[in-house]
């Protein structure tokens, strides 16, 4: 990925009227004849629930999902319940709900982390999907409008291996940012200007000594321009 391709997130992200999509809400549901994603979504007058019919989930995964645009499409990603944990997507075209292997597809030489977290956003069509590995690893899934691609960020930065949770991502255009705990606790950051080089910090020490509790989904972040906010439990 180039740094022109980052750089389309300076436009702004346009979102369908909540009279044609509604508003989104993707949740496991945890039955005996399977565990499936559900999408629960309101049309503007009422709720209904769809088993989007997906390969069977992980009871233990994260998830994350996104809209797309110009093309407005939907986007959920989790993973499976297989012994390797592949990264799933599941996409709605505008007519019906297809289910994509991104671990197959993109080549990753390491499923996920069976209870790990799921993080993702998008730039227009630019997909960005990130996940724990069964190295401990934080990857990264890319869609960059031809193909995915699997990059293992901890390898190319050199960083300490990640905790199954927590896990934050989101992009300050057009830096892209991935938020996590380290195995001694320490929160850390991946980010990149460009899409291509990555820099790993450590917020714990920038910050002077906040760690993380060892607890998974105690973390949340958001940013207002290119000022960004880490919310979490501390010790």
């Amino acid at each position: 990925m180039t740094r022109n391709s980052t750089q389309r997130s300076k436009e702004p992200v346009l979102h369908l009227p909540i009279c044609l999509i509604g508003v989104f809400l993707l949740i496991f549901a945890l039955r005996a004849h399977g565990q499936q994603v559900h999408q629960l979504s309101y049309n503007g007058s009422s709720w209904m629930d769809q088993n989007l019919n997906g390969a069977a989930a992980s009871p233990y995964t994260g998830i994350a999902s996104f809209l797309t645009t110009p093309n407005d499409q939907t986007h959920v990603y989790y993973i499976d319940r297989t012994a390797n944990y592949h990264v799933h997507q599941l996409f709605f075209n505008g007519v019906s709900w297809s289910d994509q292997d991104l671990t197959v597809i993109s080549g990753a030489s390491e499923g996920a982390y069976g209870a790990c977290q799921v993080a993702g956003f998008s730039v227009e069509n630019y997909q960005y999907v990130y996940y724990f590995g069964h190295d401990a690893h934080v990857h990264q899934l890319l869609y960059n409008n031809i193909g995915w691609s699997d990059t293992d960020l901890t390898a190319l930065t050199k960083g300490p291996n990640a905790q199954p949770d927590p896990l934050v991502a989101f992009t300050t255009s057009p830096t892209l940012h991935v938020y996590y705990t380290d195995w001694n606790l320490h929160i850390r950051q991946l980010y990149s200007d460009n899409g291509t080089s990555w820099q790993d910090q450590d917020l714990t020490s920038i910050t002077g000594g906040t760690i993380s509790e060892n607890a998974p989904d105690r973390t949340g972040g958001f940013h207002i321009d290119n000022y960004q906010y880490l919310l979490l439990r501390r010790q």
